[in-house]
């Protein structure tokens, strides 16, 4: 709720004023008269400002008790970012070991995938050096026979 402190500061001021002239009006007080007229007119003023100035009051204390609302909230709040930055740079950490494991990984692969190709390469070669040897040994039974 806003608070209209001109408002409030002309309020305090008829408070002021009234209380002024009720203190005039009973401090002269001679008879039945006075005082008569102090508590219509000037009472019902000094009522009526009395009544201005303390809803203005309850205006400032509810404004009080919200800015210290807020001040909480925006606590909790620079809390709750604290604790996510703090997250977010964990899972940074853990984003970079885990591109780091999956890079060593994809190497491994790489070097295991090349010593395959190598060892199927020798493999396939030393098979076909010995059907060739098979191959020539045939040729050589059959020149013999």
């Amino acid at each position: 709720m806003e608070t209209d402190l001109a408002g409030q500061e002309a309020a305090y001021t008829r408070l002021q004023e009234a209380q002024a002239r009720y203190m005039a009006v009973w401090g002269n007080a001679e008879g039945l008269g006075a005082a008569f007229a102090l508590f219509s007119a000037e009472g019902k003023e000094l009522k009526a400002a009395q009544e201005a100035y303390d809803t203005y009051t309850g205006y400032v204390t509810e404004d009080n008790a919200a800015i210290e609302s807020a001040a909480a909230l925006h606590g909790e709040l620079s809390e709750q970012l604290g604790a996510y930055v703090e997250m977010t740079q964990g899972a940074t950490e853990n984003e970079r070991a885990f591109n780091a494991a999956i890079t060593e990984t994809g190497e491994q692969i790489t070097v295991l995938t090349q010593a395959y190709a190598a060892a199927y390469n020798a493999a396939q070669e030393s098979i076909s050096g010995q059907y060739a040897l098979w191959d020539d040994a045939a040729e050589v039974s059959a020149v013999s026979a």
